[in-house]
């Protein structure tokens, strides 16, 4: 097993990628790397992988069934199941599901969690924030502490939050429940399900109420 790890890293420098660590690094049979990529050490590579030139996975990274763009990297974060586009950053200690869409140059920061979430190109959420069942537009930002509470005890609900919006540290999202764009909302806002924040509108408070 370890004689056949070793063929399959050995086989991957020679097609240009470059592995700082055969020896603690695994790469599945099934995996497919681009030139130039650059796998850290301690990486496990999985299913059907695919991942695209000029990226640098890991340190640490844990990767699942899924398409990686170019130029993309992810930094001491578990993904499965998910798809990001040229140019995105994931991590270090973050974890995205299955079902994710990640758009180009979208950074998804320290500590966070994405499950069955489109996030658009640009998007920013640095830290500590959970997005699940959720739609995130063009450029968004994504305040730290940002919860999307998609589970009310029997079922999941969807959150939109549209291009260009900005939600404040703390902000919890009770889904069903929609920011327009341009939208904002302000630290440790809780918006309640049905009560969408029109586009340009602002939220603040708990219960959220929207404010001129």
């Amino acid at each position: 097993m370890a004689a056949e790890h070793l063929r399959i890293a050995h086989a991957w420098i020679k097609r240009g990628v470059w592995i700082t660590d055969p020896a603690s690094a695994f790469i599945g049979p099934e995996v497919r790397l681009g030139k130039g990529t650059v796998i850290e050490p301690f990486t496990i590579l999985k299913g059907k992988t695919v991942i695209g030139k000029n990226c640098v996975i890991g340190p640490f990274a844990r990767v699942r069934d899924c398409k990686i763009g170019d130029g993309v990297r992810i930094d001491q974060s578990v993904v499965e199941g998910s798809q990001f586009k040229d140019g995105c950053e994931v991590g270090p200690w973050t974890r995205v599901r299955p079902g994710c869409v990640v758009g180009k140059g979208a950074h998804l920061g320290n500590f966070c969690e994405f499950k069955n979430a489109r996030i658009g190109a640009g998007v920013k959420a640095g830290h500590l924030s959970y997005v699940g069942d959720a739609s995130v537009g063009d450029r968004a930002n994504i305040g730290a502490g940002t919860i999307t509470a998609n589970y009310d005890g029997k079922l999941k609900h969807k959150t939109h939050i549209g291009k260009g919006a900005f939600t404040g540290s703390g902000t919890v999202l009770v889904a069903p429940v929609s920011l327009g764009d341009f939208s904002q909302t302000g630290a440790g806002a809780v918006v309640l399900k049905g009560r969408n924040v029109p586009k340009r509108g602002k939220a603040v408070g708990v219960p959220a109420r929207n404010i001129k």
